[in-house]
């Protein structure tokens, strides 16, 4: 494993900043997509059309209903296929091809947005899934996928991120 080596000689300081911020920005980036992969598996999921809508964003968040992407279904379909609890495979590759390098603009200070904009006739259909105001199949409770992600990464990175796990979330990227 290769290791961040400073000089810290008062000639080379502005250097050793510019190291060490492009090496924070590469790790703190890759903890932007742990939390992007890990709302997309917890999103509450039937056909993917919430989980195909999800944008990441640096800056200012962008809301788009990708609904039109993922295959339409029948009535059919709908009475003889049982709900996905988590993975929808095609609406998880649809969201990461939309948003493919996405997370390549981000920089130290910027804020992260993983915006959602599927409407399903009554407004925003993620945030009344987020704030659980939305009633789920028993296959997709309790909901709120931001927050579980969220919270997954802080119970994983509170107090420490190894040197080991620096290296993994800094060659993490969003895929299409």
């Amino acid at each position: 494993m290769a290791e961040l080596v400073l000089d810290v000689s008062w000639d080379n300081l502005d250097q050793a900043f510019a190291a060490l911020e492009s090496e924070l920005t590469s790790i703190v980036r890759g903890l932007t997509v742990e939390i992007w992969n890990g709302v997309l598996l917890r999103t509450p999921q039937y056909y993917g059309r919430m989980v195909a809508s999800y944008t990441y964003s640096v800056g200012v968040p962008v809301f788009v209903d990708r609904s039109h992407a993922v295959e339409p279904v029948t009535e059919e379909q709908i009475e003889s296929t049982p709900p996905k609890s988590k993975g929808h495979v095609e609406a998880i590759e649809l969201a990461n091809f939309y948003n493919s390098g996405a997370e390549m603009r981000f920089k130290l200070g910027d804020m992260v947005f993983i915006s959602n904009g599927v409407d399903h006739g009554e407004g925003s259909y993620s945030q009344a899934v987020e704030e659980g105001k939305v009633y789920l199949r028993a296959v997709n409770r309790p909901g709120a996928p931001a927050r579980r992600a969220l919270d997954s990464i802080v119970s994983r990175y509170a107090n420490n991120i190894s040197p080991k796990k620096a290296l993994e979330l800094k060659t993490l990227s969003i895929r299409g």
